[in-house]
C-alpha cells in the first residue's frame, strides 16, 4: 500500500534526481558504492497497476542482466561482479499476477509476500482488512498457484496486516508459524517471511528471526539496505528498500548506479 501524500512524494523524487544529478556531475559512485562490488538490492513493491506495470517490466527487461532471481539470497556476496537486484512485492493484490506472468517470460523469478488470511476475499473485506479504500482487490488462491508454477516464490506477510510489536509473543509467533503452515498446506512450499509495515519500530527483530529460524523460514524486513552474506549472518533478516512504482526509473537508475558507471 502507498501511504505517502503528494508534497512528500514530490520532494523524494527531486531528491532522488539530485542524487543522480550529482553522481553525473562527481563521476564517482557516492552512496552507491557497494552497489558495484556484488551482493544484492532487494526491491520491495506493492500494485502493479497499468502503465506502472508497463514501466517496471520495461526497465527490468532493459537491464536484465542485472536482475536477478529471488533465490540469490541463497548465495549473497558470492561472485565479483556488479550488484545484482531481485524484486519482491507485498499484500498479494490482484494485479501482481500479471506481473508474475510477465516477469516469468522474461526469465525472472521475484518473491510475493502475501497476507494468508485476505487471500481469495472480495473487495470490501480488502478494504476493511488493509483498514482503508484498495486501488484493487488481492488474488486467489488459483492465482498463488500460478505465482508458484510460473517458478515464483510465495512468502507470508503473517496472517493479517498488523503490526506485530502491537501483539503479545504468542499473537506474534502465531502469526508468523499458521500463516506459514497454510501456505505449505495450499502450495506445497513456502520458506519466506516479510513482517507487515517492515520498520524495526513494527515489529521485534530479534524475535522475528528466531520464530522463522523454527519455522524453516527467512525473515525479510522493509529496513532500507544492501544485503550481504556478513550483513545477514549479523542481523539475521534481508533488508528490502521500498519504492514507488511510479517512479520506477529514477529508483532503478539509482540501484543500478547507471550513471556514475558511464564516467568511469
Amino acid at each position: 500500500m502507498n501511504r505517502l501524500r503528494m508534497p512528500r512524494q514530490a520532494a523524494r523524487r527531486a531528491v532522488l534526481m539530485g542524487r543522480a544529478a550529482a553522481h553525473r556531475a562527481r563521476g564517482d559512485s557516492a552512496g552507491l558504492a557497494q552497489a558495484t562490488t556484488g551482493g544484492l538490492a532487494i526491491l520491495l513493491l506493492h500494485n502493479t497497476l497499468g502503465r506502472d506495470a508497463d514501466s517496471l517490466v520495461s526497465h527490468v527487461a532493459k537491464h536484465r542482466e542485472r536482475f536477478t532471481d529471488f533465490d540469490a539470497v541463497e548465495t549473497l556476496g558470492i561472485g565479483r561482479g556488479p550488484a545484482q537486484i531481485a524484486l519482491t512485492f507485498d499484500d498479494g493484490f490482484r494485479s501482481n499476477l500479471q506481473v508474475a506472468r510477465r516477469l516469468h517470460s522474461l526469465g525472472l523469478q521475484a518473491c510475493f509476500y502475501v497476507p494468508t488470511d485476505i487471500i481469495g476475499s472480495d473487495q470490501p473485506e480488502v478494504d476493511a482488512f488493509f483498514g482503508r479504500p484498495q486501488q484493487e482487490g488481492v488474488m486467489t488462491w488459483d492465482d498463488l498457484e500460478e505465482v508458484r508454477s510460473l517458478g515464483h516464490v510465495v512468502g507470508s506477510h503473517c496472517r493479517q496486516h498488523r503490526p506485530l510489536i502491537d501483539l503479545s509473543d504468542a499473537e506474534g509467533e502465531d502469526q508468523i508459524k499458521r500463516s506459514l503452515e497454510e501456505l505449505r498446506r495450499r502450495l506445497g512450499q513456502s520458506e519466506h517471511f516479510a513482517w507487515p509495515f517492515g520498520s524495526l519500530r513494527h515489529a521485534d527483530a530479534a524475535k522475528v528471526v528466531q520464530w522463522c529460524t523454527e519455522a524453516d523460514a527467512r525473515a525479510a524486513s522493509g529496513v532500507r539496505g544492501f544485503n550481504t552474506r556478513e550483513r545477514l549472518d549479523s542481523e539475521g533478516y534481508l533488508r528490502r528498500d521500498a519504492i514507488d512504482i511510479r517512479w520506477i526509473g529514477v529508483d532503478i537508475a539509482a540501484f543500478l548506479g547507471r550513471d556514475a558507471a558511464r564516467s568511469r
